[in-house]
């Protein structure tokens, strides 16, 4: 239903801008859409002239289309940052690392025991169960590494190396760990390996053998 009576009862009003905000957004929103009452205004010597930012119509759009512009926004950032953090998540518990020896005290908690039947025992505890590969490697008498060092000969092995990984998120932890158990894994047989004259830890990342037990 048109409202041209009461609009045309403020366009003196409108034409003189006294008029309030709300009744000055009603008359604009009216002429937009009113020829008659256009008309009106011109002969009052007035030129219309409708702006955006005095057709509350199209401000209340533009608000609403900056808002849900806004919460698009903020969603796909959102979005990115949890599959960002996911994937971070997913890597750190898939992936794993070395124990540094001195890190994570290995000489207090992984050692080599050697039961009354002669059987070599690896041992741990605190710290060192927190592994989840026991990764090994085998040295030839001239000091080259099983899968680390070309010149390795297999005919010349004479010891037997390992280096404990832990997974990757477990490394991010630096909170000390203190069991009261122990965690035994046998390594070898009595006289199963008879060429193997020394168990060591081993650590890549410097090449370091660490001495965990020696034939006598």
């Amino acid at each position: 239903m048109k409202r041209c009576g009461l609009v045309q009862d403020l366009l003196p009003l409108y034409a003189e801008e006294m008029c309030s905000e709300e009744s000055r957004a009603l008359v604009t929103e009216h002429l937009a859409e009113c020829a008659e009452c256009r008309g009106v205004l011109e002969k009052m010597g007035k030129k219309l002239t409708v702006r955006p930012d005095d057709d509350v119509v199209m401000m209340k759009r533009i608000r609403r289309r900056l808002l849900i512009e806004k919460i698009a926004v903020t969603a796909v950032v959102t979005l990115a940052a949890l599959v960002l953090v996911a994937g971070l998540g997913f890597w750190a518990m898939n992936t794993t690392v070395e124990m540094g020896y001195d890190r994570y005290h290995l000489d207090e908690c992984v050692w080599v025991e050697e039961d009354a039947d002669g059987d070599l025992w690896l041992c741990k505890r605190d710290a060192a169960t927190t592994a989840v590969h026991v990764f090994p490697t085998i040295r030839d008498s001239n000091g080259n590494h099983m899968g680390y060092d070309e010149g390795f000969d297999r005919e010349l092995r004479d010891g037997y190396g390992f280096t404990l990984e832990q997974r990757r998120i477990d490394a991010l932890t630096l909170i000390d760990i203190h069991t009261s158990s122990e965690e035994r894994t046998l390594l070898f047989q009595k006289d199963e390996k008879p060429a193997i004259q020394e168990i060591f830890y081993y650590e890549r990342a410097t090449g370091t053998e660490h001495t965990l037990w020696e034939r006598s």
